[in-house]
């Protein structure tokens, strides 16, 4: 009798720490991958933040870089409502590498392919050039460019 006493507060504890919850949605690793002008690049380090541009369009605004590291990050715009649909990043996406910058403005060709969106994540695809600003001239070639983000 003792023992049973004994166990049935133990298995009500375990059965009822083991309900799952329907609402509750498993955050996976954010990541960003990419080829830069051959080399194969890995942001570890990501962040996605809710805004709204002028039109009141839901976006968000996602910066990365690799181990936390400054000197090295890329940024772009999720627009969530676009899934399917190639989209040019159109003066959104910035890499930039120590002192030098790398914009999809002026006649760049980068796009961008939202390929699924889940409950509090996106993933897609992007490939395409982007050319030097702020004094830095030149442009790179991005390509198996690849993201998941979850926020």
């Amino acid at each position: 009798m003792k023992k049973i006493i004994f166990l049935l507060p133990l298995f009500l504890l375990l059965f009822s720490a083991c309900k799952s919850d329907d609402d509750a949605t498993t955050k996976g690793t954010s990541i960003i991958k990419a080829t830069i002008n051959g080399a194969e690049k890995t942001f570890n380090t990501v962040t996605a933040i809710r805004s709204s541009d002028d039109s009141t369009d839901e976006l968000y605004n996602v910066t990365a870089s690799i181990n936390n590291d400054p000197s090295e990050t890329i940024s772009f715009r999720i627009y969530p409502d676009d899934l399917g649909a190639t989209h040019y990043f159109n003066l959104t996406f910035m890499y930039k590498k120590n002192s030098n910058s790398y914009s999809s403005m002026n006649g760049s060709t980068l796009n961008v392919v939202l390929t699924d969106t889940q409950k509090r994540a996106y993933k897609g695809n992007f490939a395409g050039t982007v050319s030097g600003v702020n004094g830095t001239t030149g442009s790179l070639k991005i390509t198996n460019g690849s993201f998941e983000i979850y926020y």
